[in-house]
């Protein structure tokens, strides 16, 4: 029998390695492990570092923005239109020859030569004519056409009769000039002819009085 230190010693190193063999089997599993990794890594080519991110290229500058156009300049205001010219008065009606005959032609009356006229276009009066020459129908036509405006050129004359009811009258001026005679088919009085005269005729001026006309 050993002695009692020695004893105790062998029990106490077998306890040891009995309870801690495991973990020196863990250790080494552990460091072996970790011997193979550190192999394998540098077994291992390293990967290739990445390539450099190329920078963005800058952008361009922005194109400069045109500047507009400068307004063009106002027009001149146009000149003022002159107002037309106003129109002439119309000329006044054409002065007849005195129906007042004179003492040449005294005669002609004398002998029943026709010098009152009615003036007459599509059957209706233009009014009369009385002429001093002539004495015809184409005469008297002509005077027609030549004196009276309502005519116009159209105007065929009748021989006219001073009847009782004196329609033909002649027009006489404050001058005592005597102008256009007028038929009247109404009134057939001297104030209604004078009212006529002045009316109907712009040469009277208002101041015309009526004389009745025989041929």
């Amino acid at each position: 029998m050993q002695p009692w230190y020695k004893q105790a010693s062998t029990s106490a190193w077998t306890f040891h390695w009995s309870t801690q063999l495991p973990f020196f089997a863990v250790v080494a599993l552990v460091v072996v492990i970790a011997i193979v990794l550190l192999v394998t890594k540098m077994r291992t080519p390293a990967a290739p570092a990445p390539a450099p991110v190329p920078k963005p290229a800058p952008k361009p500058a922005p194109a400069p923005v045109p500047k507009p156009a400068p307004k063009p300049s106002a027009a001149p205001k146009q000149a003022p239109v002159p107002k037309p010219a106003p129109k002439p008065a119309p000329a006044p009606a054409p002065t007849v020859a005195p129906t007042t005959l004179p003492a040449a032609a005294a005669p002609a009356a004398a002998t029943g030569k026709q010098t009152l006229w009615d003036c007459q276009r599509d059957s209706k009066s233009q009014g009369p004519v009385k002429i001093t020459w002539g004495y015809r129908t184409e005469d008297a036509t002509w005077a027609c056409n030549e004196w009276r405006a309502g005519c116009e050129k159209k105007c065929t004359a009748v021989a006219a009769t001073q009847g009782p009811n004196q329609e033909y009258w002649s027009c006489v001026d404050s001058s005592g000039k005597t102008l256009d005679p007028i038929k009247l088919w109404w009134g057939y009085k001297p104030t209604d002819a004078a009212w006529a005269c002045n009316e109907w005729m712009p040469a009277c001026g208002k101041k015309c009085t009526a004389v009745p006309l025989t041929n």
